[in-house]
């Protein structure tokens, strides 16, 4: 994990909408409600930037691989 840096939370977003996901804001962390999945995806409202820790826990909670992800942001971001 310590090869991957944080992405930008638009990236990061754009990810989410790609994946049919639906925001509900919050005021300090916005939650993402994604198909399959049984808890939501959430992040700090504040930070430009998401922590790779913190994808990487979403990530597993949506059943994506990291390679995955990775081949997205490197075609869309």
């Amino acid at each position: 994990m310590s090869n991957y840096r944080p992405i930008k939370k638009k990236c990061w977003i754009n990810f989410l909408k790609y994946k049919n996901c639906i925001p509900s804001n919050g005021t300090n962390h916005v939650k993402w409600k994604c198909p399959n999945c049984l808890q939501s995806i959430i992040f700090r409202n504040g930070d430009k930037d998401i922590p790779f820790g913190h994808i990487k826990t979403n990530l597993s909670t949506m059943e994506i691989t990291i390679e995955e992800f990775m081949n997205w942001v490197k075609e869309n971001c």
